[in-house]
């Protein structure tokens, strides 16, 4: 439609242009006869040296350029309100699919759990003389879905406020060092020998922020390097330091990044491949609450390739001298 609505100005500026100069043509002729009736003989070339074709000529130029002008200027509005129409249709487009893979996540993301509680429950329910072990692991499981629930309900919200700028991190003096190391235990006893978790961090690096916040960001890139690497594979977490610099690398040897996707791993609700082909965990929410956090944290993140595969992400957070 577009092709055709630019073919079809073009096409009339040209039929302008044309009649133009059929215009001019008559113009001259009929002022060269009447010259020749008053002044005799006279050939072409002296005429076009006379006032006459000469104002002619003036007027023809003036209105091949006010067409040529108008219809530049007409022909630049209908190329940039196609662009900005089929913008809007990809950008609709996008939203739609992201969308589409959110609720088809989500949806398996509540189902799951839910679908877990309620059988555990059942279990305790109908079963009147089971055993303390059995029960025990019957509720942590129940306790282990529900923390899953909460936790997608808690970046939901938490989504929603950044949208709203309705968000701020209370920041203070803090060991990044221990934080990250805290938190990698955490994660070692968690995943147990599923991966080799390597670490190598500089003691006593400190930076400004929120602890809160710095945990998700840690526990967020953590765990996507779990989730989309194989079982046995290593992690490798370090932390260094320049003069005005604290360097958080997360590096695993999983499916990796698409160049083509790199730019839109950040955006709300994006997640790599088809939702309804995908097989790991997640809502598309984790990567775009860590861009938030460290861009409120005035640090910048940015996802690398790891040779011969996988991927690393690397965060750089403005460091402060402890006093």
């Amino acid at each position: 439609m577009i092709a055709y609505i630019v073919a079809a100005y073009l096409w009339w500026m040209i039929l302008l242009l044309n009649r133009n100069n059929e215009s001019f043509l008559t113009h001259t002729t009929v002022a060269y006869k009447d010259h020749i009736l008053q002044n005799k003989e006279i050939s072409f070339e002296d005429f076009k040296k006379t006032p006459v074709y000469l104002l002619i000529n003036k007027e023809y130029k003036n209105q091949e350029w006010m067409i040529l002008g108008e219809g530049s200027v007409f022909l630049f509005l209908i190329l940039i309100l196609s662009w900005r129409v089929i913008r809007s249709f990809k950008n609709e487009i996008n939203l739609n699919r992201a969308q589409k893979n959110f609720l088809l996540s989500v949806t398996h993301e509540l189902k799951s759990p839910l679908a877990s509680v309620k059988l555990s429950l059942q279990t305790l329910e109908s079963r009147q003389n089971i055993d303390k072990d059995k029960k025990s692991k019957l509720l942590g499981n129940a306790l282990y879905d529900v923390e899953r629930l909460q936790g997608m309900v808690d970046n939901l919200l938490l989504s929603a406020r950044f949208e709203s700028d309705s968000f701020h991190i209370d920041t203070h003096l803090i060991n990044l060092s221990a934080l990250i190391g805290s938190i990698s235990d955490r994660v070692h006893y968690s995943t147990g020998i599923n991966h080799k978790i390597a670490l190598f961090i500089e003691s006593d690096i400190y930076v400004n922020g929120d602890e809160t916040a710095l945990t998700s960001v840690i526990e967020n890139l953590i765990d996507n390097a779990i989730k989309y690497s194989s079982s046995c594979t290593a992690l490798i977490i370090s932390l260094k330091q320049t003069d005005s610099s604290a360097i958080l690398t997360i590096t695993d040897e999983g499916i990796g990044i698409s160049n083509a996707e790199k730019s839109k791993i950040f955006e709300k609700f994006y997640r790599i491949g088809n939702e309804e082909t995908r097989k790991t965990k997640g809502s598309g929410l984790g990567l775009y609450i860590v861009n938030q956090f460290v861009s409120l944290h005035k640090g910048r993140i940015k996802v690398l390739d790891n040779m011969p595969r996988g991927t690393s992400f690397e965060i750089t957070f403005p460091k402060t001298n402890r006093l």
